[in-house]
């Protein structure tokens, strides 16, 4: 997956101190891969595989994902914050008439600014952005977004959603 130097992880830094990008260049880019980061892209990819592909939550049980090194193992701890997504998902696409959705959408405004939406869903009169949050580590509101914010400007400037 590609890095962009602009995206919707680094948006509100971004917006807090206009010239970060300035400072961080020529600063090397280091995987700092958490053990908590490592299970929210693992969680990310079960959603994502469940959303798509139809796959089932406890087929998930047991097997072992690995991100930059770190080794996750499904347990019953995963199976219950898969749950609970999925049981929110359900009741978000059921109250707001979900239309159709993609998962996992990549958008790129040019060759540094881009970055990959974990959810874009819609209805006839209204385009949601969602991002999996799975509560471990570090806290992230979701309100306000400004992650989410970024992936809905780069969606209104992509063909495919105009």
């Amino acid at each position: 997956m590609k890095h962009y130097k602009r995206g919707g992880s680094s948006a509100a830094r971004q917006i807090a101190c206009p010239s970060w990008q300035k400072i961080s260049e020529g600063v090397p880019q280091q995987s700092t891969t958490s053990s908590y980061a490592a299970e929210g892209t693992v969680l990310h990819t079960c959603m994502e595989n469940i959303l798509e592909d139809g796959a089932e939550i406890n087929d998930f049980m047991g097997q072992t994902f690995t991100v930059d090194g770190i080794e996750v193992v499904i347990d019953d701890d995963h199976i219950e914050l898969l749950t609970m997504a999925l049981m929110a998902w359900d009741e978000f696409c059921r109250q707001n008439h979900i239309e159709d959705y993609r998962v996992e959408q990549t958008f790129e405004i040019d060759e540094d600014t881009g970055g990959t939406c974990d959810v874009i869903a819609w209805s006839d009169i209204r385009v949601w952005v969602l991002d999996w949050k799975f509560g471990q580590g570090v806290e992230v509101a979701a309100a306000g977004s400004k992650q989410a914010m970024f992936y809905l400007m780069a969606a209104e400037q992509s063909d495919e959603y105009k």
